[in-house]
């Protein structure tokens, strides 16, 4: 047989077949993701998200505290939260590193910096 020929097998070979059937297969609709089970904390009619509050294991506290300050102030930058907001959720992240054993100056140096990196 030679290409373009009207006689002889012309089935596809097994791989792409199965390629061809896996691609033509319905698509799985996405699942919205499920709420979190615990209450979020209201501020200013709006909702905050749940913050861990466990207290940090000393040798990791310095690290934690930077990503999780700014990751707070970068996601107060993105979604536009009010002075109010972001307030709240910086005094959450000092109630936790307190009770870690750092203290407030570093924890205020810490925030200080993060803030000037990210122009707030």
């Amino acid at each position: 047989m030679y290409e373009g020929s009207s006689t002889g097998d012309h089935t596809l070979p097994d791989g792409l077949l199965k390629l061809i059937e896996y691609l033509a297969a319905p698509k799985r609709k996405p699942t919205p993701k499920p709420r979190p089970s615990y209450p979020a904390a209201p501020v200013n009619g709006s909702h905050m998200p749940h913050m861990d509050m466990t207290p940090v294991a000393e040798g990791s506290r310095n690290d934690t505290m930077k990503d999780q300050v700014w990751g707070w102030l970068n996601r107060a930058r993105e979604h536009g939260m009010s002075e109010a907001q972001r307030d709240y959720g910086l005094d959450r992240i000092r109630e936790r590193f307190t009770a870690s054993g750092l203290s407030d100056r570093e924890i205020e140096d810490c925030i200080r910096r993060t803030s000037a990196k990210l122009g707030l």
